[in-house]
């Protein structure tokens, strides 16, 4: 037999049991690094500086809406809360149809890039006003009864310096409150456009409610 023959048998002799002992310890120290790792959860947005909303007998510290698909496996939370005198809705993230798993510490949407959380609308000068539903205009609450009368608006400022109706606001008891954020103009008793919250008392459109949950 020729050397070459016999060292190769030697050689696989020694080195394949060789290789498979090694196999076996790096599984087993595979094994014993392997971590399991824990989802981030969804992140919280920060109310830490909410003042109360104050809507007849009631006080509100922030409302918190349902869980809500944005786009393809992007979904989210939105939080409303007054700032002194500034409205706010901050947004957070999610990658579940929970929102308890968060979505990354920024998210693109339409080409946009935000942080998780993000501030998304922002009311300055914002007050708390009674308001009452224009003839032609509908309102309907979360189980889709017509409602006449009981409605807030928080408005605020935009860039034009128009008002707008940041939330119309139906309170249900200390701890729940049907709203609609629509962002539309704010109008006086006679529809016309208003630049002073004061003068907001009048709601305008077509609007469906859905209930929040309080903070």
């Amino acid at each position: 037999m020729k050397l070459s023959k016999l060292f190769g048998k030697f050689f696989i002799a020694l080195v394949v049991p060789s290789l498979m002992i090694s196999s076996c310890a790096l599984l087993g120290l595979e094994e014993e690094e392997e971590e399991t790792t824990t989802a981030a959860a969804t992140p919280t947005v920060d109310t830490s500086s909410a003042d109360a909303i104050v809507v007849g007998s009631y006080s509100y510290t922030s409302f918190s809406s349902p869980c809500n698909q944005a786009d393809t496996g992007v979904y989210f939370t939105s939080t409303y809360y007054l700032d002194g005198t500034t409205f706010k809705e901050g947004v957070a993230f999610s990658s579940d149809s929970t929102c308890t798993t968060s979505a990354g510490s920024s998210v693109t949407l339409g080409g946009t890039t935000f942080p998780n959380p993000t501030t998304l609308n922002t009311y300055t000068s914002a007050s708390i006003n009674a308001g009452s539903i224009d003839s032609g205009s509908s309102v309907t609450d979360a189980d889709g009864n017509s409602v006449t009368s009981g409605f807030y608006i928080i408005g605020g400022t935009n860039d034009d310096g128009v008002m707008r109706m940041a939330m119309i606001l139906l309170p249900i008891s200390q701890t729940k409150a049907q709203v609609d954020t629509p962002g539309d103009t704010c109008e006086d008793s006679l529809g016309r456009e208003v630049a002073l919250s004061s003068q907001c008392t009048l709601i305008r459109g077509s609007y469906t409610l859905a209930e929040v949950t309080e903070n």
